[in-house]
């Protein structure tokens, strides 16, 4: 997984960073993490990959929305896997999701 600061992130959606902001307030767009300790924050790449595909598929602004809720919900089970798993377990799950997210992209 990466995670991609700000300003890649609007290099990939082709926002600004107030409109961001505003559909991240919305509900459209995936709040951002926090990196570290300090004032840093980023989005996970594959998140920012599956709006803007479903952008370009033409999804409504609720289908983004349910988009973004499931996304969300990910993140809760990721963290809860992360608590319960051991290292090599980890792993498994990280190279299994990234498997799923090449075979299942749109065109492969």
């Amino acid at each position: 997984m990466r995670i991609l600061r700000c300003a890649t992130t609007l290099d990939k959606t082709g926002y600004t960073r107030s409109p961001l902001y505003d559909n991240v307030s919305k509900g459209l767009f995936t709040k951002p993490i926090k990196i570290g300790g300090g004032r840093a924050a980023g989005w996970p790449e594959h998140e920012v990959d599956q709006i803007v595909a479903a952008r370009i598929a033409g999804a409504s602004e609720d289908e983004i929305k349910n988009l973004v809720l499931r996304l969300h919900d990910d993140r809760r089970v990721l963290l809860i896997q992360l608590r319960t798993a051991t290292p090599e377990k980890i792993v498994q799950t990280a190279s299994a999701k990234k498997s799923e997210a090449t075979t299942s992209a749109p065109g492969k």
